[in-house]
């Protein structure tokens, strides 16, 4: 897998007041996604929506890392 920043995929964030966000896609480009949002309505119900690119996160966590896992503090305190 390419070490890219971005994947060229798009999602739909739809967000209701007082509930979860709601995550629709993938879609192969941006102009897509909001095609998809308005023919379904997403902005004309009261909630908002938000179209953003999905990135390529490769994470790798340090087992021996623990003031950035945040089990300590910077001085090695609990």
């Amino acid at each position: 897998m390419s070490n890219s920043e971005e994947t060229g995929k798009w999602v739909i964030l739809n967000f209701f007041k007082h509930e979860p966000v709601q995550v629709y896609g993938l879609f192969d480009d941006e102009k897509e996604a909001h095609a998809y949002a308005e023919a379904q309505g997403m902005s004309r119900s009261g909630n908002a929506y938000s179209v953003q690119m999905v990135l390529n996160a490769h994470y790798h966590e340090d087992p021996s890392d623990y003031v950035s896992m945040g089990w300590i503090s910077a001085n090695g305190r609990a």
